[in-house]
């Protein structure tokens, strides 16, 4: 039964609780899709509306398998995972977004120094200022399911069952490599994109360590992808749809990220 069972505690070992949720998810994420797919609701085309309708499926099929998964498993609230609101949870919401705004602003000065990145123009310049406008809140609402979600399942559940099962830095190293290698299968993916992705997660990592709350990482991740993609107009995993700011990118991928 130890191997099973966790010590003086009736609940299973870390490790099979990590595995019951990750089975759940991908069985609720492909019932979802097939519905929404059988409904018309989504199709193959690369659009800020399939993203959406794509991402809020995922979203509900993290949330719905970490909560039985919390319930069920691991016999501890959802907010336990460091979800709990408050004027301290706004407050490092806020944070992590002006992080990002400050680091991607940064990252953008550097670049455009350096001479690698040129900004061309406005994107309303070449398009309806409606639709531009449109695309950036359907893109804001993408990133917000992205940055929820995927803090709620690495930094939320995983590293914190890992942590339960092994300790705080290995937890933190391990769930950072999960998160690279789920950024994998990305269009243009290489080994310079996933050591940045690794250090990304190392980053989102410490700020929940920090604060041992998940809101000061979500901000971050949110701010990050959406200042990236929607405002800078750089792409944010292999995607890149458009964002505000028309800008044309050279150099050698060690210095941009390819």
């Amino acid at each position: 039964m130890g191997v099973l069972f966790s010590p003086g505690e009736r609940r299973l070992r870390a490790g099979w609780r990590l595995a019951g949720q990750t089975i759940l998810y991908f069985g609720l994420l492909l019932a979802l899709s097939l519905l929404l797919v059988a409904g018309g609701l989504l199709t193959g085309a690369l659009t800020p509306q399939n993203l959406l309708t794509s991402k809020l499926a995922e979203t509900l099929a993290l949330l719905g398998s970490i909560y039985a998964a919390r319930r069920w498993l691991d016999h501890r609230p959802l907010t336990g995972l460091g979800l709990a609101w408050g004027s301290r949870a706004r407050r490092e919401l806020l944070a992590g977004l002006g992080i990002a705004a400050a680091m991607m602003g940064l990252v953008a000065a550097l670049l455009a120094l350096a001479g690698t990145l040129h900004f061309v123009g406005f994107a309303w310049e070449t398009q309806p200022a409606s639709q531009v406008a449109g695309d950036t809140l359907l893109m804001l609402a993408v990133f917000v399911f992205v940055g929820f979600g995927e803090e709620l399942w690495l930094r939320g559940y995983i590293l914190q069952n890992l942590e339960d099962g092994l300790n705080l830095p290995w937890a933190v190293g391990v769930s950072s490599g999960i998160f690279a290698a789920l950024h994998l299968g990305n269009p243009d993916a290489s080994a310079v994109s996933t050591l940045g992705i690794l250090l990304a997660g190392l980053l989102f990592a410490l700020a929940y360590a920090r604060t041992r709350r998940l809101w000061l990482p979500i901000g971050i991740h949110i701010g990050w992808n959406f200042i990236l993609h929607s405002v800078l107009g750089l792409p944010v995993s292999g995607l890149q749809l458009g964002g505000l700011l028309v800008v044309r990118v050279s150099g050698p991928a060690l210095l941009t990220g390819g």
